[in-house]
């Protein structure tokens, strides 16, 4: 898929930016990753299809831990992929490692159905 068919595609975030990102969307979700993890490639991609699916409910941002370690200490993050998930400005859940696609839809459901939205 070409990058300009979606804009909803998870975007780059630094350490520096994370808290405003946070604090305006109601449901995000932070892929934390490395240029050299093969199931951060994965998981990225994944993440790209339902960042489609999810438009305008669900934010998907990318936040590369090898050039932003103030996150990956600030929650312990000792595994990548890992994502950070946060609902109404606050931290709600992290999903360490590639973990099965169905289990992470099923969480990131379930927090739009609590703000409201309704895709399956």
């Amino acid at each position: 898929m070409p990058e300009d068919e979606n804009p909803w595609k998870p975007y780059a975030i630094t350490d520096a930016t994370i808290d405003a990102q946070v604090k305006s969307h109601k449901v995000l979700v932070v892929d934390c990753w490395a240029v050299w993890c093969a199931p951060c490639r994965t998981l990225s991609m994944y993440l790209e299809k339902l960042s489609l699916e999810y438009k305008g409910e669900v934010t998907f941002v990318k936040l590369d831990l090898e050039t932003n370690k103030a996150i990956s200490k600030k929650f312990g993050i000792i595994t990548v992929p890992s994502l950070l998930l946060f609902y109404d400005g606050k931290f709600e859940d992290i999903i360490p490692g590639a973990m099965d696609t169905e289990y992470i839809k099923g969480v990131i459901a379930a927090m739009v159905k609590r703000a409201g939205g309704g895709a399956a």
